[in-house]
Order: C-alpha cells, then structure tokens, then sequence
C-alpha cells in the first residue's frame, strides 16, 4: 500500500494501469476479509470453535450489508426485524466489533456444549451457535462495537489535532 502511496503520488504509474489496479488487489486483500480472519484467530484465542469464528466475521461482511468505506452520502437501508430497525451496514474493515462478537459466540458455544447431548452436537451447536450469535452481533453487538471504535477514533483525533507533536 506504501508503494501504491507513492505510485499515485509521484505519478510513476498511471492509476487506472493493470499494474496498478493489480498491486491494489494485492495490497487490499487482506483488508477487505479482515473480519474473518480476525474472527478465526479470535476464535481460537478465547477457545471457541476457528471455523465459527470466521463464519462470524463472514456474516459481518456479507455482500447484502452496505460496504461503510464506500458511502458517500448514502445512507444503508434499514431492515425491520419484529419492530428493531437493523442497520443494513456492514463491518467491512473493522476490528472491535468482531473481537466482541466473537468472544461472544466462544461462550454461547460453550454453553450450548455443555447442554446438548453428545449425539446431536455436531449438528445443533454450530447451527444454534451461529444463529444466535448472527442474532446479537447485527442487533446489539455490532452497532455497540461501532459506536465504540468511532469514539476512539474521534478521540484520537481530537487528540492529534490538538496536541500536536506531543499526541504522537
């Protein structure tokens, strides 16, 4: 991305050149299922199920939820679940949001173990796991991480901005 930084800001390639759109692939891709991997690894941190991990990072960045990076003035659609107004936006690029849903889901899943007999488990705790976990992260869990990685960056902003030199 540095290099891209450079290319586009010295002019040393054309931005709309297959190098470039190429190397923007590269350097994004990681980003863009960010979620997911930080769903994985998370997953395996607080001793839930990796696959389930990423499944949840999956729901979070599904296709029908807006991409945040990309409105401009757009505003995402709102779906109405039994009276709760769910944000149709999605959690591309974020961290907090996951990490929280995601220690979550370890516990929901381990509850659910605990509960449902040996011979079913297979079955019903990825599927109610992942169900009730999808459940609290567009309803609850999701907005809440938002709102709390927006402050911190509006603090950190504030921060820069009025502390100069010394905020770094």
């Amino acid at each position: 991305m540095g290099l891209l930084g450079l290319m586009e800001t010295y002019n040393w390639v054309d931005t709309e050149s297959g190098l470039f759109v190429l190397l923007d692939m590269f350097s994004s891709a990681s980003f863009i299922i960010l979620p997911i991997l930080i769903g994985y690894s998370a997953a395996k941190e607080f001793g839930g199920n990796t696959y389930l991990g990423a499944v949840i990072g999956g729901i979070m960045i599904h296709p029908e939820l807006l991409n945040p990076w990309g409105l401009s003035d757009a505003q995402p659609a709102t779906l109405d679940f039994f009276g709760f107004g769910v944000e149709m936006l999605g959690y591309q690029g974020t961290v907090i949001p996951v990490l929280l849903t995601v220690y979550v889901m370890a516990k929901i899943e381990k509850g659910l173990r605990k509960v449902i007999p040996n011979v079913v488990d297979l079955l019903l705790t990825p599927f109610l796991t992942v169900i009730f976990t999808g459940f609290v992260a567009m309803l609850v869990i999701g907005p809440l991480g938002r709102a709390l990685g927006n402050g911190i960056t509006a603090f950190l902003d504030f921060i820069y901005g009025t502390a100069g030199p010394i905020a770094g």
